[in-house]
């Protein structure tokens, strides 16, 4: 993740959730934890761009996307 301004900085602990929520996911169906992971990291990237952006999970379209 690249931006001049901004980087997210994950902590190992949190790493290793993030980790552990994907191979649940995966394990629970396969693509799921890969589609999980492609998510959470179009947040991140939106989070470098705009750090101070709002976003409602009832009216994000990330969330609410099929």
């Amino acid at each position: 993740m690249n931006n001049p301004g901004f980087s997210i900085l994950i902590e190992p602990d949190a790493f290793l959730d993030i980790q552990s929520a994907i191979d649940y996911y995966e394990e629970a169906q396969i693509g799921l934890g890969k589609k999980f992971e492609d998510t959470l990291n179009q947040f991140f990237l939106k989070l470098e761009k705009a750090p101070f952006f709002r976003c409602l999970i009832s009216q994000c379209s990330l969330c609410t996307s099929a």
